[in-house]
C-alpha cells in the first residue's frame, strides 16, 4: 500500500503510549476582588444669560469689558467685599475732599483753580460776605426826573464792523462740560408772575421761573441760597411773604438786592416773564412818545413799574461789573432803557443825526408823491418842517444818548420790540413764554454761541410759529461775536 508522496512512517510502527486522562474541573466564576469607583462629578456652572440693557430713549454706555493684566486678562486686585477670611483692603483716599453740607454763608461758588476771578482793571474781587435778600434790600426812593430831555432818542442802523467772524471768550471765562462760565461771584433774580385770579391771568410765567433756575444752576453754576438767588412769584407757597410775593415794592427790593455790593468780575442775572405794558412819557427821553413798563402783581394798587426806574437801578454797577437780563414780556425791547440795540448782523441802532432825519423825511415824501398818496405827502412835508424847525443839533442828540450809557456791562434780551407783545404760549404739551422756551432751546442746542449768533437763532426758533421779533440791548459798545456767558 503505497501512502502519501514524501511521506515515512518511522521504523516503530507500534503507536505512542496513551497519556492517562486529566481529570476535568469545574471552574468557577470568581467575582473580581476590586470595587467600581462613581466617576467624579464635575460641576458645570451655566453661564449668566447676556440681556441687553432696555431701551430708553437715549444712547446707553456700552459694557465695559476687562482689561488686560498679568493673570490672563481679568481685573486685578481682590474681588468687591476682599478675599474670603482675609479683612478688606484699606480704603484710598482722596487728596481733595469735596465740601460737605449747604455752602458757607456769602459763599458764591468757587472759581476753578486755574482761573482765578479776574477783571479789567487787573485786580482781584474781595470775597466779601453778600447781603442777605430781606428788609434791608428796599432801595432809596426813585425821584423821577424832573427836567425834560431836549430831544428823544431816535435810532437808526449802523453797521459796526467786526474784527473776526468767531464768537470769541473773554479771559475771565473758564469753560465747563462744553459750557463757557464766567469766574466771577454769582447772583440771580428770577421773577415770574401768572397774576393768579386777575384780569389777563398768565399761564407759563411760573414754568419760565423754575426752567430758567434748573438751567443757570445745572449750565452755568449758579447756587441757591439767600445770598445767591432769589425768586419771586405769585405761586400758593410765596402768599403771605411781603418778600417773595412779587409786588412792587419787592420787585424793587429784590433788584436792590442784586445790585448790592457788586464787584469788577461779577456775574449777575435777572429773568422776568409776565406782563409788559406802555404808559404816557413825562421826561421827553422817548421816540414814540411812551415809557416801557412792567406789571407787579400788585399793579392795580401799587402801580406799574417804569423803565426809568428799572434804568436808575442798573446805572449803579460798577464798571467790570455783568449783568445779563432776560425780558419775557410785552413791549420789552428798552424796558430798561438801555440805549443801543444791536442786530444778528452786529449793526447798532445809534442816534440818528439832525441830517440823517430830514433825508429820510425827504426820501418818504418822494414814496409818497411817486404812489400819487397826496395826503401822505402833505403829512410828511409837515413832518420834514417840524423836524427842520425843532430838532437840536448833533451835540444834543449825543447828550441824550449817553446820559443812558451804564458803567458797567449790562445787556438785555427782550422777547420783543416795543410796539409788539410776547406769547404766552403752550409749547409740548406744556405752559412756557415762547420768548423763554426759544432761548433754552437754542442755548441746550449750541452753548457756546456768540452773542450775534443766539439773537439769530432765537429769532429762527420763534419766527416758525411767532411774529414777535427778540431785541439785544447794551448799555455799552460791545463785541456781537463775543461768546455769550453768564
Amino acid at each position: 500500500m503505497s501512502g502519501f508522496p514524501g511521506f515515512h512512517r518511522p521504523a516503530n510502527n507500534n503507536p505512542p503510549p496513551q497519556q492517562p486522562p486529566r481529570p476535568q474541573q469545574q471552574e468557577q466564576y470568581q467575582q473580581p476582588q476590586y470595587q467600581y469607583q462613581q466617576p467624579p462629578q464635575h460641576q458645570y456652572q451655566q453661564p449668566p444669560q447676556y440681556a441687553p440693557p432696555a431701551y430708553n430713549g437715549g444712547y446707553q454706555q456700552p459694557p465695559q469689558m476687562p482689561q488686560p493684566g498679568f493673570n490672563g486678562g481679568m481685573p486685578m486686585g481682590p474681588p468687591p467685599g476682599g478675599f474670603p477670611g482675609m479683612p478688606p483692603a484699606p480704603q484710598q483716599q482722596y487728596q481733595h475732599q469735596p465740601p460737605q453740607g449747604p455752602p458757607a454763608q456769602g459763599f458764591y461758588g468757587v472759581p476753578p483753580p486755574s482761573l482765578p476771578p479776574r477783571n479789567p482793571t487787573g485786580q482781584m474781587p474781595q470775597q466779601g460776605a453778600a447781603p442777605a435778600y430781606g428788609p434791608g434790600s428796599a432801595p432809596a426812593q426813585y425821584t423821577p426826573n424832573q427836567v425834560q430831555y431836549t430831544e428823544p432818542l431816535h435810532h437808526q442802523y449802523q453797521q459796526v464792523p467786526n474784527s473776526q467772524n468767531v464768537p470769541s471768550a473773554a479771559t475771565n471765562v473758564a469753560w465747563v462740560n462744553g459750557v463757557p462760565r464766567l469766574t466771577g461771584r454769582k447772583k440771580a433774580l428770577l421773577i415770574g408772575i401768572n397774576y393768579v385770579g386777575q384780569r389777563g391771568e398768565l399761564r407759563g410765567c411760573h414754568a419760565d421761573v423754575n426752567n430758567i433756575k434748573r438751567f443757570i444752576m445745572e449750565q452755568y453754576g449758579f447756587t441757591e441760597s439767600s445770598e445767591t438767588m432769589v425768586v419771586l412769584t405769585d405761586e400758593p407757597k410765596h402768599r403771605g411773604n411781603e418778600w417773595l410775593w412779587p409786588t412792587r415794592k419787592s420787585i424793587l427790593a429784590a433788584i436792590n438786592w442784586l445790585i448790592q455790593g457788586a464787584q469788577p468780575g461779577d456775574s449777575l442775572f435777572l429773568h422776568y416773564s409776565g406782563h409788559g405794558g406802555q404808559a404816557k412819557d413825562l421826561d421827553g427821553d422817548e421816540d414814540d412818545g411812551y415809557d416801557e413798563t412792567i406789571y407787579p402783581v400788585d399793579h392795580e394798587k401799587a402801580g406799574m413799574i417804569v423803565d426809568d426806574e428799572l434804568h436808575a437801578l442798573v446805572a449803579k454797577l460798577p464798571a467790570g461789573a455783568n449783568m445779563t437780563i432776560i425780558m419775557d414780556c410785552c413791549h420789552s425791547a428798552t424796558v430798561f432803557d438801555l440805549p443801543l440795540i444791536y442786530m444778528p448782523d452786529g449793526s447798532v441802532k445809534q442816534g440818528k443825526t439832525k441830517a440823517a432825519r430830514v433825508k429820510s423825511d425827504a426820501m418818504g415824501i418822494g414814496k409818497m408823491l411817486l404812489t400819487k398818496n397826496k395826503a401822505g405827502a402833505l403829512m410828511g412835508a409837515f413832518k420834514l418842517v417840524g423836524n427842520l424847525a425843532a430838532a437840536p443839533n448833533d451835540d444834543k442828540v449825543k447828550r441824550a444818548l449817553d446820559a443812558k450809557r451804564t458803567a458797567a456791562r449790562v445787556l438785555m434780551m427782550s422777547g420783543c420790540k416795543d410796539n409788539q407783545t410776547s406769547a404766552d404760549a403752550h409749547i409740548d404739551g406744556k405752559a412756557t413764554g415762547a420768548m423763554s422756551y426759544a432761548l433754552l432751546k437754542s442755548l441746550r442746542a449750541n452753548p457756546g454761541q456768540s452773542y450775534a449768533q443766539l439773537l439769530a437763532s432765537t429769532r429762527a426758533i420763534l419766527s416758525k410759529e411767532y411774529s414777535q421779533i427778540p431785541q439785544l440791548s447794551s448799555g455799552h459798545e460791545i463785541d456781537m461775536n463775543a461768546v455769550f456767558v453768564l
